[in-house]
């Protein structure tokens, strides 16, 4: 089945806490992480409520995913045995008894490796935390204006003003001239 057999050797909403490089922790709660079978298979479980399967990741999606990356990172810090990690997200549709299940399995090596990238990343926005950048300086991703249902600033932001009258093609982020440049177009400057 796609939920893990109930008992006492279930990790539910399992915190976590992994140092990162310098002074810095990522941490979060797993939904439900199972200890390694005797494969050495260890399974996270998140179970994702949404109106649509639309917004259900894929299975590439997925595999660059911060919370995947991140829970199956602290699936191997939690069982150092596993010879791999399941990240299974369980999507539930809203007001349905229809489920999506969106499974990605890893070696250790593979989650090192995609860990390592996310951390990066990490330590990029502790950065620029730290050095209080205004957020009108970071580069913009035109694909945030419409998740969710919306960016309830896109008419505000110079990114999601410019969206509908330029042709970014496959750009999702600008620089901070290129944002310069968008808004003064798009206000006429």
């Amino acid at each position: 089945g796609m939920l893990p057999t109930p008992g006492p050797h279930l990790l539910v909403e399992h915190e976590f806490s992994i140092p990162l490089r310098g002074e810095d922790t990522f941490y979060g709660f797993i939904d439900c992480l199972v200890p390694p079978d005797s494969t050495g298979l260890v399974v996270v479980t998140d179970n994702k409520f949404t109106k649509s399967f639309d917004y259900a990741k894929t299975v590439a999606q997925l595999a660059v995913d911060s919370q995947h990356v991140g829970y199956s990172k602290a699936a191997l810090v939690r069982f150092p045995e596993a010879r791999a990690v399941e990240g299974r997200w369980i999507y539930m549709q809203k007001n349905s008894t229809r489920v999506r299940p969106v499974s990605l399995t890893r070696t250790p090596s593979q989650v090192e490796d995609a860990w390592r990238v996310l951390e990066g990343k990490a330590l990029e926005l502790v950065e620029i935390r730290r050095r209080k950048i205004p957020a009108a300086q970071l580069p913009g991703n035109k694909d945030a204006c419409s998740a969710f249902g919306g960016c309830p600033y896109r008419d505000r932001c110079h990114v999601g003003s410019a969206i509908g009258k330029f042709d970014f093609g496959a750009r999702k982020t600008f620089t901070h001239n290129e944002k310069s440049a968008i808004s003064a177009h798009s206000t006429g400057e």
